[in-house]
């Protein structure tokens, strides 16, 4: 935050994108108010408690916060940081929150794959086009549905939900396509489904690119642990 504070006050380029369930520790909120300040377009999605205020004229009208409540409870942290026009994306278990600076043992990681970057960014851009769950925050703490004038209507938890299903069958149909996944299909027979009646293989072999090798230790692991009992 401090970085790309610096950043706006050097007329570089500088923005902060997050995504958190809460918003409630005061040094993160001062660090956001005084980015505003120094011209930091900020953009939040903060599923419940917000105590930040945005959009106060010559205060924090550089911040907008959203907040996505649908069918499906939202739990993601993400954190952009634009970085001077060299994005920097992490990903995390922390809310901004006292408990869990101060009072945990938190991770927030670099995502440095590129293709994991541009995943990260498209989900972020995906949500704040939601026009269905999103609400957003005002300057007297009300939430009011986002603009809908001249928007598609979008669900981004059924866009991301539908994704999902998609990749899911196409991973299934390539690995039952292969051989060598017919033979470990025949060899596992009943014991690829789990308690709850899904289907283990697709869901470890499925990746973004399709169809990932499984070696010998791999296999001989999901033989053992699918035999084991389960308590």
């Amino acid at each position: 935050i401090l970085n790309e504070t610096q950043n706006a006050k050097l007329g570089l380029p500088a923005k902060i994108t997050a995504k958190v369930n809460s918003l409630v520790d005061p040094s993160i909120i001062k660090l956001v108010y005084h980015a505003s300040n120094a011209g930091v377009k900020v953009e939040l999605i903060v599923r419940g408690i917000c105590c930040l205020v945005p959009e106060v004229k010559g205060f924090s009208e550089n911040i907008k916060v959203i907040s996505i409540v649908g069918q499906l409870l939202e739990h993601s942290r993400i954190f952009i940081f634009e970085n001077n026009g060299n994005p920097q994306y992490y990903m995390g278990s922390a809310d901004w929150m006292p408990r869990n600076l101060d009072k945990r043992v938190e991770l927030v990681f670099p995502v440095e794959d590129e293709d994991l970057k541009q995943r990260v960014q498209e989900i972020i851009t995906i949500m704040f086009k939601d026009t269905i769950n999103a609400r957003r925050q005002h300057s007297d703490m009300t939430y009011t549905p986002v603009e809908k004038r001249g928007k598609k209507r979008l669900n981004c938890q059924k866009y991301f939900s539908k994704l999902a299903s998609k990749a899911q069958k196409s991973a299934m149909n390539a690995n039952y396509a292969n051989p060598e996944m017919m033979e470990m299909n025949m060899l596992l027979g009943n014991n690829t489904q789990t308690n709850n009646g899904m289907n283990m293989l697709p869901m470890l072999l499925m990746n973004q690119n399709g169809v990932q090798k499984m070696s010998p230790e791999l296999i001989q692991t999901m033989m053992m642990s699918q035999m084991a009992p389960t308590y």
